[in-house]
Order: C-alpha cells, then structure tokens, then sequence
C-alpha cells in the first residue's frame, strides 16, 4: 500500500505545479481589485500577530481536533471523544482514513467557520458592506491556517506517518491550492474564475506530461550517468 501510494504521490507532482499556475492565473486577473489588497493585508496581520505578539496554539490544536471530527462525521463516523490540551489534543473517531487524518492541514477550519456565520447572518439581514471585512478575515484566517500548519509540521506528525511522508505532503499541497481557490472562487466570483481555474490546471497538467513523455528518457539517462560519476 505505501508504495502504491509513492507511485500516486509522483503521478499527482505535476497537478500540484499545475495548479498553482492555475490559482496564480486567477490571482492576476484580480489585478487592481481592492478584495486582493484586503485579503494581502489580513494574511499579513495575522503573520505580524504570529510573528511579534503571541502564537494561538490552543486555538488552532481546537480547530485541528475539530476538523478531524468534522471529516469522520461527513463520512459516516461518529466522535466518541475530543479533548484539548495546552500543546496537543486527542480524538477518538470510529471512522478514519488518510482524508479525514490529513484534513486540518488542507481545510482551515476557521476560514470555513467565518464563511458560515456571514452568509448565514446575511440571508436574513444583508451584510454588504461588511464584504471588504469578510475578505480580510478570509486572509487573516487563512494565514492562521498555514502559519499554524507549518509551525506542527515542523514536530513529528503522526497524522502524516500513517500514509507516508511523502504521500501526504503531496495532497496537503494539492488540496491546500484547491480549497484556497474553491474559497476565492466563492467569495470573489466576478473577478475568480473557478471553472478557468481548474481549466489552466488542467491544461498546465497535460503539457507537464507531455514533456515528460518526450524529455523522460533523456531526463532518466542524464541523472544516472549524474549519479556514476558522483559514485
């Protein structure tokens, strides 16, 4: 199984480089839009409040226990306990698998939580100029999200030993890419394509693949005469 799931992680490389070209296409169409100022200005806060203040670590190990939990229950589980603790916490679910172990490090928890409170407060009573607002905290929690998720990636993680290092931190990176542009798509639609998103990753794929069609025998017989003469 870990070495059907090596073989996933090297398919799955060129999607991952794909689809950041995809989000980085998205993201120059922002351009000028002040919603990208917004959410550069929030991501940014919450590195300077990281950075020089203090570091939330009881708030995101909640949230990350939380996410497990939220993932078991979507796929049929149920939570039998969750606890936090100062700098670690527990859960015990009756289902698992490498989705819901890997979950808090590609779903920001909190990002989801804000999205959920808007709207829901603004189908009943209109929250528009609360927009700019929204997109700060999207930026500020999703920052929260990556600075939190390296500062745990940095211990030994037993949630990324269960399926491989290396598989892991593969779909960690795909999906972080993927949820991030699903968030902007949402929230910024008339500048965000989610549909040329996925689109350029695509295409970007496709001619990765090709490359290394008509590259990868010269590729593979370049780094073994590399590795002979460094032997």
């Amino acid at each position: 199984m870990r070495f059907f799931k090596f073989l996933i992680s090297l398919f799955l490389i060129p999607a991952c480089i794909a689809t950041v070209a995809g989000l980085m296409s998205q993201v120059f169409s922002l351009g000028g839009s002040h919603l990208l100022i917004y959410f550069i200005i929030g991501f940014v806060s919450y590195l300077i409040l990281q950075t020089f203040l203090f570091t939330p670590l009881r708030i995101y190990i909640l949230g990350h226990e939380l996410t497990h939990a939220l993932w078991s229950l979507a796929f049929g589980g149920k939570v039998k306990k969750l606890r936090v603790f100062k700098n670690r916490g527990e859960v015990q679910l009756t289902k698992v698998n490498f989705l819901i172990t890997l979950a808090p490090y590609f779903f920001p928890f909190y990002t989801f939580l804000i999205l959920a409170i808007y709207y829901s407060v603004n189908f009943f009573y209109p929250l528009k100029p609360l927009f700019s607002l929204l997109i700060f905290l999207i930026g500020f929690s999703w920052s929260f999200h990556l600075s939190l998720c390296f500062f745990s990636l940095r211990k030994e993680q037993s949630d990324l030993q269960k399926g491989g290092l290396f598989f892991s931190v593969v779909i960690i990176w795909l999906m972080n890419i993927i949820v991030l542009s699903l968030i902007l798509g949402w929230t910024m639609i008339d500048f965000f394509s989610i549909r040329e998103f996925f689109q350029v990753s695509y295409i970007t794929t496709r001619e990765i693949w090709k490359w290394l069609f008509s590259h990868g025998k010269e590729l593979v017989i370049f780094i073994i005469d590399h590795l002979k003469k460094t032997s």
